[in-house]
């Protein structure tokens, strides 16, 4: 497979800049700085999106499978609020996007062509399992009164766990929210195929951060997280 082909700076708007990463295949990345949600549910940002698939459609070389990174600096918490439906992204042209914490480089929030989910209360996932680590299905959304949290304000232990769930969920990442109720929660939503659904998953941060702190490898992280390996 030929190395992916990068243009550079091929759509710019005031502070927006978009480069693409062609991948080959029919496979094309924009990734996207200086578009950014300012409140809960932008529209404003789903517009700028749209806008920038729009210009950028005839300089992707006929790539057919499109996906948008958008790299998110100012308030990268308000990911977990934006939605683009299917059909949005379907006249956009695009397959996937994809937002970043631009502090650590990670996924945050993915909407994707698939049908949207079934809608969880963060309440009711956390109230109706008394396992450790819960599971239902459904897309958790968290009531606004729970303070968030980002992976630059948790300590070097907690960022190992924050980081070994974005990378044992993978493509299948939805969702992922940080969460102080009493401790430290971790909210993952993710995309399980086929079928195609959504479940969601809480993590009790603090305290496998602690354990973390007391010595617990990689390895054994590893499996404890198993329960957010999409497939």
């Amino acid at each position: 497979m030929a190395d992916p082909k990068i243009l550079r700076g091929i759509y710019k708007d005031g502070p927006i800049v978009v480069s693409a990463i062609l991948e080959g295949e029919g496979n094309a990345k924009l990734m996207v700085k200086g578009a950014e949600p300012l409140v809960a549910a932008d529209p404003a940002f789903n517009d700028k999106l749209k806008k920038i698939a729009k210009e950028c459609k005839g300089k992707l070389e006929g790539a057919e499978r499109v996906e948008i990174h958008a790299v998110l600096t100012q308030a990268p918490g308000l990911s977990e609020h934006v939605l683009i439906k299917p059909e949005e992204l379907a006249s956009m042209g695009v397959r996937r996007v994809v937002l970043l914490d631009a502090g650590c480089g990670l996924a945050m929030r993915t909407c994707d062509e698939d049908p949207a989910p079934v809608t969880l209360s963060y309440e009711s996932l956390r109230a109706d399992l008394s396992g450790r680590i819960p599971d239902q299905p459904g897309l958790v959304d968290i009531p606004p009164r729970y303070t968030r949290k980002l992976h630059r304000d948790l300590n070097e232990s907690e960022k190992k766990v924050y980081e070994m769930a974005v990378q044992r969920a993978g493509r299948g990442l939805m969702k992922l929210v940080i969460v102080e109720d009493g401790d430290l929660q971790l909210a993952v939503a993710l995309k399980d195929l086929p079928p195609a659904r959504a479940r969601s998953v809480i993590l009790p941060l603090s305290e496998l951060g602690k354990e973390v702190a007391a010595g617990l490898g990689v390895e054994q992280l590893a499996n404890k997280l198993e329960i957010v390996r999409a497939g």
